[in-house]
């Protein structure tokens, strides 16, 4: 098992890496095409900054919120609900991933997100169109969200009493590719 686990950590590293070098470039891409599909230069640069900073901005927007609700609710139910919005949507993802584990294994889900990421990393790089850069974003990540719950459910069925060293080196291999995937982008690109 240890060379499978190794071959499937060093497939989850050289994903990543993908990932990672599209960061220094992504950005760069989606402003030339925003500008060649006539945006102006202002909407080019909106364009890069919703689909590279969606997620700070959601936190940006409701931070505010939750805060002024936890001044009038409390703390306390307000963390609550936190957990619960985090349970709910981690639990739904893990319930059909997990489904689909029990269905149809491990190793065809592992196939399911490794494939869906390396085509949208291809296709990513070859399209021509804003519309196809954020369905692409969209692919990667439903593969990513096949992909890391088949992989630790594999790790830790089949690590044994190793299991939690197996899965700190998964969360090694898919860190370690998303740190070095920028520095081979800026490399590759300049």
């Amino acid at each position: 098992m240890k060379n499978r686990l190794g071959i499937l950590l060093f497939c989850l590293f050289v994903v990543m890496i993908g990932y990672g070098l599209t960061l220094p470039v992504l950005a760069f891409y989606i402003e030339l095409l925003a500008l060649a599909e006539g945006a102006t230069a202002w909407k080019a640069y909106i364009h890069v900054g919703l689909l590279t900073g969606i997620f700070a901005l959601m936190q940006f927007f409701f931070a505010p919120v939750w805060g002024m609700w936890s001044d009038r609710i409390g703390r306390r139910p307000l963390f609550m609900i936190g957990l619960i919005c985090g349970f709910i949507m981690a639990a739904a993802q893990a319930g059909v991933v997990g489904w689909l584990i029990g269905r149809v294994g491990e190793m065809p889900m592992l196939s399911l997100g490794f494939g869906l990421m390396g085509t949208a990393l291809i296709l990513l790089m070859t399209t021509q169109t804003m519309m196809f850069i954020l369905f692409y974003v969209v692919l990667f990540a439903l593969g990513m969200a096949a992909l890391n719950p088949s992989l630790a459910s594999l790790v830790s069925k089949r690590s044994g009493k190793n299991a939690g060293a197996a899965l700190g080196l998964q969360t090694a291999a898919n860190s370690l590719g998303q740190a070095a995937g920028p520095l081979v982008g800026s490399i590759l690109f300049t």
